[in-house]
């Protein structure tokens, strides 16, 4: 069993990061959600996506999720669902 980790940026900040850990270990990181927070997109619709990364990657043992911005949008939003999924967040 393991945790699943869920990253939640604001562009496309999750996934250059993940593109980069990619390269350093020279392995895809398949197991590691991200999610695009766009403001555009409405505040339902990037909950649904948060919601479904999460579930996606529960792993059994809890979910870790990473935001960029503590008190910005994305990590409010994740706040929101961590008791739904048991998980974590680590913000900034």
């Amino acid at each position: 069993m393991s945790a699943g980790i869920v990253i939640v940026t604001h562009g496309r900040t999750g996934s250059a990061l993940i593109e980069e850990v990619e390269f350093v270990l020279g392995r895809p990181m398949r197991d590691i959600e991200t999610v695009r927070f766009d403001h555009s997109g409405g505040r339902d619709s990037q909950a649904g996506k948060i919601r479904s990364a999460m579930k996606t990657a529960q792993g059994g043992d809890g979910v870790l999720v990473l935001t960029d911005l503590p008190g910005a949008s994305p990590s409010n939003l994740v706040s929101e669902l961590l008791e739904e999924f048991g998980a974590v967040m680590v913000t900034g």
